[in-house]
């Protein structure tokens, strides 16, 4: 290689040098930024994709759950003199019975009549611990005696009848037909003036008690 060659490189490496975008220490110049540094840079995100993020994971997130099971017994019956059904909450909170039915048995098929089944109304909320009424009433009469409710609480007139000579069933069913809970009543099971009740009121077993529409249930 000639004196003149070997001159030329020398004057051209420090332009070389200079173009460069690392020093030759490995350090990355002012205004350079490592590849793998910006590749991290890059995953890094934003303020507002972790905020966005973070409303998807709420939402995903949120469930409401299914309804409170309706806790609810046939607690009262009374098939001599006036015929009625109490129907008792036996939840911690008040249930909505839009929907739900009140029948007695068909006799031919031993299931629940619906044909002729009460359907309660929209609006219709039983409370904790609170009673309900379903009463056979003639065609005409059309609402609840007033002696029925007289300690307060609902009251709702139905076409039925129930037979205390030949016994009987009542029935609450829900609105896809599955039966809530369900009550026979024993031919001729009390005496005048009693009814077929559930002592302890709510959770005990069947037995002639005390008429006591609307209240709580009571020995006769």
């Amino acid at each position: 290689m000639s004196q003149r060659t070997l001159h030329l490189l020398a004057l051209l490496f420090p332009l070389v040098v200079a173009a460069c975008p690392e020093a030759t220490d490995g350090e990355p110049r002012e205004g350079f930024t490592r590849q793998e540094e910006s590749d991290a840079a890059t995953d890094e995100p934003s303020d507002e994709e972790d905020a966005s993020d973070s409303a998807k994971d709420s939402s995903s997130k949120k469930d409401t759950g299914p309804s409170p099971a309706l806790e609810l017994t046939i607690n009262e019956i009374s098939a001599r003199g006036t015929e009625w059904i109490e129907i008792k909450n036996l939840g911690g909170v008040s249930a909505d019975l839009e929907g739900i039915r009140i029948a007695d048995r068909d006799k031919d098929a031993g299931v629940p009549k619906l044909s002729e089944a009460l359907t309660l109304p929209k609006g219709t909320n039983l409370a904790a611990g609170g009673y309900l009424l379903a009463v056979h009433v003639s065609d005409d009469a059309g609402s609840c005696p007033a002696d029925l409710v007289k300690n307060g609480g609902a009251c709702f007139a139905v076409t039925f009848g129930l037979s205390n000579k030949e016994g009987d069933e009542v029935f609450i069913v829900a609105k896809n037909d599955a039966v809530i809970a369900s009550a026979e009543y024993p031919p001729s099971a009390v005496a005048s003036g009693q009814t077929w009740s559930r002592l302890p009121d709510g959770t005990g077993a069947f037995a002639a008690g005390k008429s006591t529409p609307l209240a709580i249930n009571a020995s006769p």
